[in-house]
Order: C-alpha cells, then structure tokens, then sequence
C-alpha cells in the first residue's frame, strides 16, 4: 500500500532535518574545558591536592567556564603539557606575591589573587628534599623526607619509606 504524497513528503523533510542536526551537532566546536588529561597531570605532579579545595576546575578556570584565570592562561600558554606545570612554578600568575607553587602547597588557588597563603610572600625556590635515615625499635630503617625550602606539604604528602 502506497502512502500519500503529503505524507512521503513529511517523512523525508523529517530525516533531511535529523541528518542536518546530527551532522552540525558533529561539526560544532567544543568547548575548552579541563579534561581528564589535564587533572590528572595535576594531581600527578601535585598528589596531595588531591580532595582538596583546589582539586576542581577552579584551579585553572573562572566560574565561567571555559573562560581561565591568570594560572589557567599560563598553564595554556606554556603547553598545556607536564612541562608547563614546571614552568609555571616559579610565576606569580595572579599577581599576588605568592609564586603558583607556594600557592598550590598552601591549597590556595594560584589564579585567584584573593586567595593567597596567610604568610608574607616570599621569593621561592623549588622545594627540595633531604633524606634523615631513622632507626625504629624493629632495627628496621625507615626514610624521612624533610622540607628543607619552600611551605612544606600537608603531612599525608610525607609517608615513610621503607629501606630493606
């Protein structure tokens, strides 16, 4: 049985208009937003923001996505990349006083110039190590590490290591 010709005409402007709609929607840019690589070279490099205030896309972006705050135009325009997180250590993205990495020990957000360490700001170097071997009464060395430059890390960033 053969439909109208009103009504083949109806089914065909339906599937041009679906076909249409899907390949613009497949064509439209996206937006810029933090992806998941992006986190997760932030938490890689930073581990102990990890459930803190700034582990969220406000660390790099304004509250009006995808738009980027000073910290997230830096991160951008060194790469975008692992290699840009090191290069923007030593920056003060926010004008602050405060260096990105100061900020980010503190839990402070670095792109947000009203939200800073309590403590004057200071030059900063990047943080170092030293290892202070430890002897428990097990006689088993254990290894501590201890900050010898810059604000030191929350202490479940410090865990022991164990020596065998």
């Amino acid at each position: 049985m053969r439909q109208p010709a009103g009504r083949q005409v109806q089914v065909a402007l339906i599937l041009v208009a679906l076909v249409s709609v899907a390949i613009g929607l497949a064509y439209l840019p996206k937006a810029t937003v933090a992806e998941d690589s992006d986190m997760n070279r932030i938490t890689t490099r930073y581990p102990a923001i990890i459930g803190s205030r700034i582990d969220s896309c406000d660390l790099c972006h304004t509250s009006n996505i995808p738009d980027r705050n000073a910290y997230g135009r830096a991160y951008k325009s060194h790469g975008r990349n692992t290699a840009a997180l090191a290069a923007i250590e030593a920056l003060d993205s926010d004008g602050d006083g405060f260096s990105n990495l100061a900020e980010i020990r503190a839990f402070t957000f670095p792109g947000d110039k009203n939200d800073h360490p309590a403590q004057e700001p200071t030059a900063t170097a990047p943080a170092t190590a030293t290892a202070q071997p430890t002897v428990r009464p097990s006689s088993m060395p254990t290894l501590t590490l201890v900050p010898t430059v810059g604000l030191p890390l929350p202490s479940r960033a410090w865990l022991p290591i164990v020596l065998k």
